[in-house]
């Protein structure tokens, strides 16, 4: 007897490629607007350093899916979005609170 694999669901393609779109649209926005952050607060003879060192965290992010990945045998993936959807909304409101309140 063969074992069957069961039928997934049909491809959304086009969910696919508007998530790769808003995705990919949020993270180079959250790029430019941390490298204008940078600039503004490094002085000259730190700006190239500490432009290198930002680069450097904003590429661990790749890292992201691996240890989603990872997780996801301990967590369902449905509870495991739901917490990185709940830690980009509480990213947003902080730094949006950060923004409006200054540095200080």
């Amino acid at each position: 007897m063969v074992a069957r694999r069961p039928s997934s669901s049909p491809a959304r393609w086009w969910l696919i490629a508007i998530a790769a779109l808003v995705l990919g649209a949020g993270y180079g926005c959250c790029l430019v607007c941390g490298l204008m952050e940078v600039q503004r607060l490094a002085s000259t003879e730190n700006l190239g350093r500490l432009t290198a060192l930002f680069q450097a965290f904003a590429y661990l992010g790749f890292g992201a899916p691996y240890l989603l990945a990872v997780i996801e045998h301990v967590l369902p993936w449905p509870e495991l979005l739901l917490l990185a959807a709940a830690l980009a909304v509480l990213t947003l409101a902080w730094t949006t609170y950060r923004a409006a309140h200054g540095p200080g």
